[in-house]
C-alpha cells in the first residue's frame, strides 16, 4: 500500500510513497523517481525528485473540474504514518 492517496479531481488519485531515509544525492533521486513513473504508468509530469504534491485540503482550480462553479476539494482518501511501513528505494522499485 501506498502512504497516501489524494483524489485530486473527480475519480483520479495521487499515490504517495514516503521514503525510510531522505535519499541525498540528488542524481540517485531522479534516477528513482524515472524508474518508478516509467514502471509504473503514472503522469510523467510528476516526473522529477522536488515535485510538489497537492494538498488534501486544496482545490483543484481546473474550470473541467467545477460543478456548479464550485471548485473541486481534493481529499486525502487513506493515509498510513506507521515509520516501519515507509519504503526503502529498492521495495519502491520492486
Amino acid at each position: 500500500y501506498p502512504t497516501y492517496i489524494i483524489e485530486s479531481s473527480p475519480n483520479n488519485f495521487q499515490y504517495g510513497y514516503v521514503l525510510d531515509s531522505p535519499i541525498t544525492d540528488i542524481e540517485a533521486a531522479k534516477a528513482l523517481v524515472r524508474l518508478v513513473v516509467s514502471s509504473s504508468g503514472a503522469d510523467t509530469g510528476g516526473c522529477m525528485p522536488n515535485k510538489l504534491v497537492r494538498m488534501p485540503c486544496g482545490y483543484n482550480l481546473k474550470d473541467k473540474y467545477s460543478i456548479e462553479g464550485e471548485l473541486f476539494n481534493c481529499r486525502l482518501t487513506y493515509l498510513n504514518t506507521a515509520k516501519e511501513d515507509f519504503w526503502s528505494p529498492s521495495e519502491l522499485l520492486t
